[in-house]
């Protein structure tokens, strides 16, 4: 299959299709539909045995609800019929679906797992993946057990990352019908395929384009390199730069992809001239401690009439204060947040289950000033490596009704989800 798949991918990209129409807009191609979607879990109070003292004396009994989720609450969670799994399972139930290819840093959610192989087992479908080369295999291993009934083929596998020039293999993309000539459905986003399907606090994007897009054929450009070019950091952006070159059109102007390693330098460069224009700016992070991006911001804050809200998973905030355990964030990236409030900046925290490993997931950037806006997203953090070593997608989006959608996301998470840091508990207590 990894010979089929190369073969085809080439044929695609050199000779298929001669150079696309410039379109400037993704919605200029047919077919056309954007679908973002959120996890946002239905997750059950959870009390405290007795009852605690904020920091500001406020005696508190629960955790906030629909933050602080259990294993329990998964069922209720997914079956809401805009939860992102139920999306993807849309997509590998279709009929016509008759390719799959995925690449996440780890795999590991039952329900996707059992409809994957459904699909392989049941209606022969081909299936290529790409994992982190450090993750758990159990769900990958099940998946490349399942074998077609037609043709006798199982899914292929490859794990990706931590060799020269290259961290974690972390992209989030997920592909249905990658090397069709009608159609190509991706995903992209925070979320694994993990509990980051329904669990934890996640943006998922679902897109459906025409092949002769950029946006279409650059993922296919991701794909084949990660299979086939990545045995170090330099081989991967070299062939990205010859394959993105070859496509033949421009990216279109409403969204723009960025593929860490080769790209991440542009990415950064989008966030710089982006955070020059806006005056008011919108941050949900898990990880945050990109010098860069740091920098910019305290220069904002201090240079020019400039909002800056801040939306953390409470682990950066229980590292800060000394009481982490089993936390995944760092010090420095509390001190991050606190020299920002200091210079104006306001910050609150998702109170989520790290003893089960659920988390505020999200990576996103909203822009704004009076006359226009705009989004960064994707599945990298917010820290250098993501940046500079890690196999990611970033994605600047000027899709109005994208940007609309995403900012009423912030706001409940903002004001309905989080919390300020004097209404945090005053040890880390868990129900």
């Amino acid at each position: 299959m990894r010979a089929i798949f190369k073969i085809t991918l080439f044929f695609l990209l050199q000779v298929s299709f001669m150079p696309s129409t410039l379109a400037k807009s993704l919605k200029d191609f047919s077919p056309y539909e954007y679908d973002l979607r959120f996890t946002n879990p239905l997750c059950e109070e959870y009390k405290y045995e007795a009852p605690a003292l904020s920091n500001s004396g406020k005696e508190l009994i629960a955790k906030p609800k629909n933050v602080y989720c259990k294993k329990s609450d998964e069922e209720a969670s997914a079956a809401q019929p805009n939860s992102p799994i139920q999306k993807l399972l849309a997509w590998i139930n279709d009929e016509t679906t008759t390719e799959i290819f995925f690449t996440y840093l780890s795999f590991s959610n039952n329900t996707v797992l059992d409809a994957l192989c459904s699909a392989v087992v049941e209606r022969d479908v081909k299936i290529t993946f790409v994992l982190d080369s450090k993750t758990s295999m159990r769900a990958a291993n099940d998946l490349m057990a399942c074998k077609s009934k037609v043709s006798g083929q199982s899914p292929q596998f490859f794990a990706r990352g931590h060799v020269r020039g290259i961290g974690f293999a972390h992209n989030k993309i997920f592909m249905v019908n990658p090397t069709s000539p009608v159609e190509v459905k991706i995903a992209f986003g925070s979320g694994n395929l993990t509990a980051g399907a329904v669990l934890h606090h996640e943006n998922w994007h679902f897109v459906t384009t025409s092949p002769e897009s950029y946006f279409a054929r650059s993922h296919l450009c991701v794909a084949d390199a990660e299979i086939h070019h990545s045995e170090s950091g330099a081989e991967f952006k070299s062939y990205m730069k010859t394959c993105l070159e070859h496509i033949g059109a421009p990216p279109e102007d409403d969204i723009r992809p960025y593929y860490a390693p080769a790209e991440g330098a542009l990415a950064t460069h989008v966030l710089r001239e982006s955070l020059d224009w806006a005056t008011d700016v919108q941050i949900a992070a898990h990880r945050f401690s990109y010098t860069k991006l740091m920098k910019m911001l305290k220069d904002h804050l201090r240079n020019k009439d400039f909002k800056l809200d801040l939306v953390f998973d409470d682990d950066i905030f229980w590292v800060g204060e000394k009481f982490a355990r089993n936390r995944p964030n760092v010090r420095s990236e509390y001190k991050h947040v606190a020299e920002l409030v200091e210079l104006g900046a306001n910050a609150k925290y998702l109170e989520t289950n790290h003893n089960y490993k659920y988390l505020h997931h999200n990576k996103f950037i909203i822009f704004k000033n009076s006359e226009k806006s705009a989004a960064f997203v994707g599945a990298g953090n917010f820290t250098g490596t993501a940046f500079t070593e890690n196999f990611e997608n970033f994605y600047f989006v000027q899709i109005p009704e994208v940007v609309t959608t995403l900012s009423e996301q912030y706001r409940h998470l903002y004001e309905d989800l989080a919390t300020a840091k004097e209404d945090l508990p005053q040890k880390d207590i868990l129900p």
